[in-house]
C-alpha cells in the first residue's frame, strides 16, 4: 500500500523527491504518515480536505481488499 500512497502522491506535489512515507503495523492495522514538502501539502490535502479524503478512500478499500484497517495522515516536512 505503501506504493500506491507514494503513485497518488507523488503524482500530486512539484517536490517529488521530498516525499516521505512511513509505515506502522499493528496485528490487523496498518498507519501510513505522508510528509511532503509544505508548499505541496496543499495540494495533497486539496480544498476542504477533497484530495486526501479521496486518498484514504482509495487505501481503506485496498485495506479491506486484504482484510486490513488502514488510515493515512498527511503533514509537512519540518526542516
Amino acid at each position: 500500500m505503501k506504493e500506491t500512497v507514494l503513485f497518488l502522491v507523488s503524482n500530486l506535489v512539484e517536490n517529488k523527491d521530498r516525499i516521505k512515507i512511513e509505515e506502522q503495523k499493528d496485528n490487523d492495522s496498518l498507519f501510513i504518515h505522508v510528509f511532503v514538502d509544505k508548499n505541496d501539502l496543499g495540494r495533497v490535502v486539496g480544498k476542504g480536505g477533497k484530495v486526501a479524503n479521496s486518498i484514504r478512500t482509495i487505501i481503506r478499500a485496498l485495506g479491506n481488499h486484504n482484510h486490513i484497517r488502514a488510515s493515512v495522515k498527511f503533514d509537512a516536512i519540518e526542516e
